[in-house]
């Protein structure tokens, strides 16, 4: 007897299968012509947060090859990063020991005295690290 596609006894978990962004056909689309050859691409420092988040959790990623491959993109010609100074102060917070979003907070409010939060334990690490300005309410 066979079973109709998608019918109640074709019931199954699907968890979506992610891999990791292959560098190679970055390569390969910029030789075809591809996304970099129509200008410059802009990365907004929300979007660098999201990509982190999502190699890290939805790819499994660990932390220092995400960090690494951030780097990498970062390096690419005709990638311009929003905020450059605060992106690559927060990859170095986050390989010392800070969440990359707590630490891309913290770099973006380098121009005032202090950042204020009610994340105690962001308060407890950056003490621990030594990072300057981070208050706790």
């Amino acid at each position: 007897m066979q079973r109709e596609q998608g019918g109640p006894d074709d019931v199954r978990r699907h968890q979506p299968r992610r891999a990791p962004p292959d560098r190679r056909r970055l390569g390969a689309d910029r030789e075809r012509g591809g996304l970099f050859d129509k200008g410059d691409i802009f990365l907004a420092k929300t979007v660098v947060l999201e990509t982190e988040w999502v190699l890290r959790y939805a790819y499994g990623l660990a932390a220092e090859q995400v960090t690494a491959a951030l780097r990498k993109l970062f390096g690419v010609p005709g990638v311009a990063l929003e905020d450059a100074a605060a992106v690559s102060e927060a990859l170095v917070r986050h390989e010392q020991g800070l969440d990359f979003a707590d630490a891309l907070h913290v770099a973006s409010s380098r121009k005032t005295d202090r950042f204020v939060t009610i994340d105690r334990d962001l308060v407890k690490r950056a003490k621990k690290l030594h990072v300057d300005g981070v208050v706790g309410v």
